[in-house]
């Protein structure tokens, strides 16, 4: 699991103390307390698919798509989990950004050997129930403790009150201040461009998803989307890949279960505007392309 960024901001007290505070970072958490979160990990020899698909591209009987478990593996996890969760600071050494003690608030003891899990617990956590479920949010205050001998130290959590107000960390406020005008992402739309030639073969088409923006798509022959144009690749390397696309639509349909389902939980959603239909005619080999995306009023 990669958490990527997330905006902190660091300051030191009268006393010589440093503490610093986390943008508010949720977990969605079961009624147990618990958040999975990795499941069924698995990794898959040729046996599984590879082979049946090479040998139908080559001639041979249609494969039905449906993951062979005989050639797939369960990863096992292992009780524990360890965190790399730094604060950066652009002024921090590399070797001196102290890691986050976070087994004050998160017990990994519950993990089993097919889901990476673990529990929240102490003051510091909060719970909040939404209309999706429940989420819990992460200490958001924490105070760098070093032991004798140790330059670098630990970044442990604490309650907002334990932070002394002349840091102001109380008084940031994360939430996006950008007083600039959302942009549209827009495509090229000059003639010669790889999204006007050859081109799509019907469209535009519109959607509204659910962050409140609206997409503009058309349908393209796969063969002929702009990112295969732009892929290096020969006419005849194109049109080998728009046969097998087009053996892949008749065949693998979307009404059957290709992978094994998770052993617990249920599936994640996507937003309902984003599953298109294909105009009639275009059902085997054309994909739909998006070409611009924005606030439409």
């Amino acid at each position: 699991m990669e958490t990527q960024h997330i905006h902190s901001a660091e300051a030191t007290d009268s006393k010589g103390q440093r503490y610093a505070r986390m943008a508010p970072t949720q977990y969605p958490v079961g009624p147990d307390g618990n958040t999975d979160l990795l499941h069924r990990l698995m990794v898959y020899n040729k046996k599984a698919l590879w082979d049946d698909v090479e040998a139908w591209f080559k001639g041979g009987e249609p494969a039905d798509g449906i993951i062979d478990l005989k050639g797939a593996s369960q990863q096992k996890f292992k009780k524990g989990v360890r965190s790399s969760w730094r604060f950066y600071g652009e002024h921090i050494p590399k070797d001196k950004r102290a890691l986050m003690n976070i087994t004050s608030y998160m017990d990994a003891n519950v993990t089993d050997n097919a889901t990476l899990r673990v529990r929240w617990e102490g003051d510091l956590i909060k719970r909040r129930e939404t209309g999706n479920g429940a989420v819990i949010t992460l200490p958001e205050y924490y105070k760098l403790v070093k032991a004798e001998g140790d330059d670098v130290g630990e970044w442990i959590a604490v309650a907002p009150e334990d932070v002394p107000a002349e840091t102001e960390l109380h008084d940031i406020n994360f939430s996006n201040k950008d007083p600039r005008t959302p942009l549209a992402y827009i495509t090229p739309d000059e003639k010669e461009s790889s999204w006007k030639t050859p081109g799509p073969v019907a469209g535009p088409f519109k959607a509204k998803l659910g962050d409140g923006s609206t997409v503009t798509y058309y349908w393209y022959r796969f063969a002929d989307q702009p990112a295969l144009l732009n892929a290096d690749m020969s006419k005849e390397e194109r049109e080998e890949m728009q046969r097998r696309v087009e053996m892949l639509h008749r065949n693998w349909t979307k009404d059957r279960e290709y992978l094994p389902p998770p052993m617990i939980g249920e599936l994640a959603e996507i937003d309902p505007a984003l599953i298109m239909t294909p105009p009639p005619g275009l059902e085997i080999g054309y994909v739909p392309i998006v070409t611009r995306q924005g606030i439409e009023k």
